[in-house]
């Protein structure tokens, strides 16, 4: 019972690790238009957006301001 409650919780890690590598599939499509400018909560906070043009990857973060600036 010992040594399959090991191997369970070696799975359930390695299951944990994999998961968390995976990028939330929706932020994906977040268009940094859709922020840029407006009120945020979290300053500091940073995530992933898309410009329309060109399609390439942006970021957002959040200003002691407590507004969005997008690239």
């Amino acid at each position: 019972m010992g040594k399959r409650l090991i191997k369970l919780g070696v799975v359930a890690g390695l299951l944990a690790g994999v998961v968390s590598v995976i990028p939330n599939p929706l932020q994906a499509y977040v268009g940094c238009w859709t922020y840029d400018g407006k009120a945020c909560t979290t300053p500091t906070y940073t995530f992933v957006c898309y410009n329309q043009y060109p399609n390439e990857p942006g970021i957002c973060y959040c200003t002691d301001e407590g507004r969005w600036e997008c690239s």
